[in-house]
C-alpha cells in the first residue's frame, strides 16, 4: 500500500473540520487483518480561531503523533486520517485487535503530558474509513490544485487563456456521438477520437480555450463529468500547455 494523503474540509453538525486523509488505504479497505479502529484525540488548550488550535500546539501535536509512526509496521497498523477542528486534533488508525494494547502504550508514551483520549473498537467493514473518504470531486479538486501549483512553479500564468485538452472515455460509438454533440454546445471541440478494446471503448480528447485556474479547471471538469456520466462514460483528466 502506498500512502497518498490529500486534504479537504468537511462539515459536521458541530462545525468544520480539516481532514488529511490517506486515500492510498483504499487499496486494502476493508482489510480483514486490521478490523480494529482506534482514534487518538488530543485537546487544544488554546482552541484558536474556529477551534482549529493555536499554531504552536498544532506543531506539538503533529510532532508527538509522528513519534508513533516507527511503530506502525511492527504493530501492522495503518494510519488513515487526521482531523483538526472543534478544539481537538484526532488521528485515526486501523490495526489487528491483538495490537491494541501495544498501540495504546506507544500512543501514551508519545503523547505524555498531553490531554490524550484513546477510543477503539471493532470496525471490520471499515465504516469509519468510508465515512471520512472524500468524494471523487474533492479528490479531483485536490490533485488539480497540486498539478496547477507545479505548473505555476514552472512559470505558468494561470489566468492566460489557452487550449486545454480534456479526455473522456465512453462505452461505444453511439454514446460518443451524444457526448460530442452535448460538449459542442458547451464550447468544446473534438480534437481526437480513438477506439480501443477496453470496456469503455471510445476515447475522446476535447479542447476548449480557457484559463488554467483551479476554478476554471474544476468548472469544466464538472461540466464534462456530467455529460460523460449521462452516457455511461467517465471523465479521464486534462492537460494544458504552460503559458508564460
Amino acid at each position: 500500500m502506498d500512502n497518498q494523503w490529500i486534504g479537504y474540509e468537511m462539515t459536521t453538525d458541530e462545525g468544520s473540520l480539516l481532514c488529511l486523509f490517506n486515500v492510498g488505504a483504499g487499496d486494502i479497505a476493508p482489510d480483514e487483518a486490521r478490523p480494529h479502529c482506534v482514534r487518538l484525540r488530543l485537546t487544544f488548550q488554546d482552541k484558536g480561531e474556529e477551534g482549529m488550535g493555536a499554531q504552536d500546539e498544532r506543531d506539538e501535536f503533529e510532532s508527538r503523533l509522528e513519534m508513533i509512526d516507527p511503530q506502525l509496521d511492527k504493530l501492522k497498523a495503518v494510519h488513515i486520517a487526521t482531523l483538526r477542528g472543534q478544539g481537538c486534533f484526532d488521528s485515526i488508525y486501523y490495526l489487528p485487535e491483538q495490537s491494541g494494547d501495544a498501540f495504546a502504550k506507544a500512543a501514551e508514551k508519545a503523547c505524555k503530558g498531553c490531554a490524550l483520549e484513546i477510543e477503539g473498537g471493532p470496525d471490520p467493514e471499515w465504516e469509519i474509513f468510508e465515512s471520512l473518504h472524500p468524494s471523487e470531486e474533492e479528490v479531483a479538486f485536490y490533485y488539480d490544485g497540486v498539478i496547477l501549483n507545479e505548473m505555476g512553479e514552472d512559470g505558468d500564468t494561470p489566468d492566460a487563456p489557452r487550449s486545454v485538452e480534456h479526455c473522456l472515455l465512453l462505452p461505444d460509438d453511439a454514446a460518443a456521438e451524444v457526448v460530442i454533440a452535448k460538449a459542442g454546445k458547451a464550447g468544446f471541440a473534438l480534437d481526437e477520437r480513438e477506439n480501443t478494446d477496453d470496456e469503455l471503448a471510445v476515447q475522446l480528447v476535447l479542447t476548449k480555450e480557457h484559463p488554467a485556474t483551479l476554478e476554471a479547471i474544476s468548472a469544466e471538469r464538472q461540466t464534462l463529468t456530467e455529460i460523460a456520466n449521462a452516457s455511461g462514460g467517465v471523465y479521464d483528466g486534462w492537460a494544458s500547455p504552460i503559458v508564460k
